[in-house]
């Protein structure tokens, strides 16, 4: 059984994680591209480079799949470890602090598009465009590390006891 922090966070978590990957610009994981070599657009064949395409979609996948589930079953049995009380504000706040660690993924992801940015030149139009992404590899970085942060210390602490 889940105690009340591991409720509380598996909610939020899904929550979070869903509205990560619905504010992620589209085609991120252009898996048919990356098995034919093409591209369809406009009544025609496009051949394509299917190489970025395979690195774009092995890359996504992993960073933005694998490291947040593995981040999220390391945070369930990190909360199972110690005594929370969500009855506790500052609690509280921390359960949902960790929770927003999904959201460091999205960040790694972005650094990842700016040093591979060749890999989403037919997305420029929805990332640089639409999004008025910051290119600033640092910023990305520094909030990556104040959203996984609190949780990966946590998952450290607890395992130290």
């Amino acid at each position: 059984m889940f105690n009340g922090a591991q409720e509380i966070y598996l909610v939020l978590y899904s929550i979070l994680y869903g509205v990560m990957l619905q504010s992620l610009p589209g085609g991120l994981w252009p898996l048919g591209r990356t098995l034919r070599g093409y591209k369809y657009q406009n009544g025609s064949y496009e051949e394509k480079n299917p190489c970025k395409y395979r690195n774009r979609t092995f890359w996504s996948f992993i960073i933005l799949n694998i490291l947040p589930a593995a981040y999220f079953w390391m945070i369930i049995i990190a909360l199972k470890k110690q005594i929370i009380n969500i009855y506790n504000p500052f609690h509280l706040i921390f359960t949902f602090w960790i929770s927003l660690g999904v959201f460091g993924f999205y960040r790694i992801y972005y650094i990842l598009i700016i040093c591979k940015f060749e890999w989403y030149d037919d997305l420029k139009e929805d990332i640089v465009d639409k999004r008025g992404l910051s290119f600033d590899k640092l910023s990305h970085l520094v909030w990556g590390i104040i959203y996984l942060g609190p949780g990966l210390a946590l998952f450290v602490y607890s395992h130290m006891l």
